[in-house]
């Protein structure tokens, strides 16, 4: 439920901030985290299995110039849930395992800004299909129907993509003017979707995300 709060009460020694500057290993903090999560869902669901386990980190950086900046962030992260308990676990589509991104933006002088964004993240979970079965004999209307392997055992291909974007802001009379050119997936990466069965789920088709996609826009406050 959005809103709930869940906190921990411990007692920290000095074997836990061993590192340089004092610092805690990130290994105890995400102990820490995983506390949090049975707590909460115990709250919620009265069942700490039902979310069998979460583990991810995060690492962000920021570099800020007085005419540009810098982002990079790194995030792994594993998810595994269940439907009932003792039911089997399973990887949910939130399971991404690895998700980067850089993001930089500059402005050389006033008005004008460019910036860059890239961002790269491991498959999601899917179901594949592997075979099929013909059911005619049985059902009217019904010819062939997929024959489905392990629940979300199949990984979509890494998806990756880089967009671009220059914004120029100026005045027309007492009007102020913003120009922008967008170049979204700018080197055309053919990131996969999912699959689309055709011919009685002989073969699959697959079905992509957006292509090299430029833009152009104007718009204007008075």
């Amino acid at each position: 439920m959005i809103g709930t709060k869940v906190s921990l009460r411990l007692r920290m020694g000095s074997h836990d901030a061993h590192y340089a500057g004092e610092l805690v290993d990130g290994a105890r903090m995400l102990a820490l985290f995983g506390d949090l999560a049975t707590e909460l869902l115990i709250r919620l669901d009265g069942d700490e299995g039902l979310f069998r386990a979460y583990e991810g980190i995060e690492f962000l950086a920021h570099v800020p110039h007085r005419t540009w900046d810098g982002w990079a962030s790194y995030t792994y992260g594993r998810v595994r849930y269940r439907d009932s308990a003792g039911g089997a676990e399973y990887a949910p589509a939130q399971d991404l395992t690895h998700t980067i991104a850089l993001v930089g933006r500059v402005s050389p002088r006033p008005g004008w800004t460019f910036g860059v964004k890239w961002r790269a993240q491991s498959g999601r979970p899917y179901t594949p299909v592997v075979g099929r079965e013909d059911v005619s004999e049985f059902y009217d209307g019904i010819g062939w129907i997929p024959v489905l392997g392990e629940y979300h055992s199949g990984r979509f291909p890494w998806y990756h993509r880089l967009d671009v974007r220059g914004e120029h802001a100026f005045r027309v009379g007492g009007s102020r003017v913003t120009a922008v050119v967008e170049v979204i997936n700018a080197y055309g990466r053919n990131n996969l979707y999912d699959y689309r069965y055709l011919d009685g789920y002989s073969r699959a088709v697959p079905v992509r995300m957006l292509p090299f996609l430029p833009s152009f826009g104007v718009t204007v406050a008075f």
